[in-house]
């Protein structure tokens, strides 16, 4: 929530402040309503260069890489949020405002990246324009990713049935057409029929073949490199419903089976699909081994079985494994701007609607 000046700066930004706090900060104007973060966002160059200094971001020919130190200090191999405490100027004028926020946060901002940052982020000038009316469309989840563009379709005036799909920058030749409604179809070659039973996301696949998917099944691919160089695709098959921040211990799902069901399935332990470093309590689908790298776009169809793996024979599961360019689960491959070392627990490419 921001604190908004009469000249349009945002002077404080609250996290889920009480009412109390509201008050006390002055957030509410005199008609009962307060200014909530949510809109679009833009940076100029000059903001964006800011943002590069304050973490110690380095050009490198594989795309922007943290410096050393910063790789150092950065808080465990998980993706995390800024505190968005370090990123209203405003609060240059109250240094303790944020310190106690971030001290509750347990980030201690006493050390030397994290002030630095806030030294740097604090002159930048945020301001805001607050609409006089504007309709909110939450992309939050995977889920949130059809119905919210189906929510855009409606919007748009066009007409929105059982069979209806969104489609985005998809290129369809020959006998190519997506069949099937309430999906989301985008950056795909489709020669041949896509064939969907609701409720699914398909993103970056080469469909030259006739696919179907089951209801709820997702499917990217990604191109990048493997950590020896190789060209290569990541496949991620994962259910609709998958919660990539849901623990072993706390239920979490792939292919919207159990974890520990789904790795019973294919004879998986989960020491194999873990790094040793992550504790047993703290094992999620963010850093699990389980999606891997192929040598061709197409190599995706070789890992359809994952999204039931209980009825993929033994032998269909091994020889899957043997063409791929590394074989799961005990390769670590990722894409090439997620960076980390042999002695580090691998970092998951952010998992699709947990932005």
């Amino acid at each position: 929530m921001f604190c908004v000046a009469a000249d349009g700066e945002a002077r404080l930004f609250l996290q889920k402040p009480s009412l109390a706090e509201q008050e006390r900060q002055g957030a509410i104007n005199d008609r009962g309503q307060s200014v909530l973060d949510i809109g679009a966002m833009s940076f100029d160059a000059a903001t964006a260069m800011t943002l590069f200094r304050a973490f110690d971001v380095l050009p490198d020919h594989r795309g922007p890489r943290f410096s050393e130190e910063m790789e150092k200090t950065r808080p465990g191999s998980r993706p995390r949020s800024l505190p968005r405490d370090l990123l209203c100027p405003g609060q240059r004028s109250n240094p303790g405002t944020p310190s106690r926020r971030l001290r509750g946060q347990r980030i201690n901002l006493v050390a030397g990246p994290t002030r630095q940052g806030f030294g740097i982020l604090s002159r930048i000038r945020l301001s805001a324009v607050v609409l006089p009316h504007c309709e909110f469309l939450h992309f939050g989840t995977t889920r949130q990713l059809i119905t919210s563009g189906l929510d855009v379709l409606r919007h748009d005036g066009q007409p929105v049935g059982p069979d209806t799909h969104i489609s985005l920058n998809n290129c369809l030749a020959g006998e190519g057409r997506i069949c099937g409604g309430e999906s989301w179809v985008e950056g795909c070659r489709i020669a041949a029929p896509l064939t969907l039973a609701g409720q699914n996301v398909v993103v970056g696949v080469d469909i030259d073949e006739p696919l179907e998917l089951p209801q709820g099944a997702c499917l990217d691919v990604i191109a990048g490199e493997t950590r020896a160089g190789r060209e290569a695709w990541f496949v991620r098959a994962y259910h609709v419903g998958d919660t990539f921040k849901d623990t072993l211990a706390r239920g979490g799902t792939l292919a919207g089976i159990p974890l520990a069901d789904w790795l019973a399935a294919v004879g998986a332990s989960p020491e194999e699909i873990w790094h040793k470093k992550i504790p047993p309590a703290e094992r999620s689908l963010w850093d699990a081994r389980v999606f891997p790298a192929v040598s061709t776009p197409q190599g995706y169809r070789d890992w359809l079985w994952m999204f039931d793996p209980a009825a993929a024979t033994a032998s269909k599961r091994n020889c899957s494994m043997k063409r791929t360019a590394t074989a799961w689960p005990r390769s670590r491959c990722w894409p090439i701007w997620m960076p980390f070392t042999r002695d580090e627990p691998p970092t998951s490419p952010l998992p699709p609607g947990e932005g």
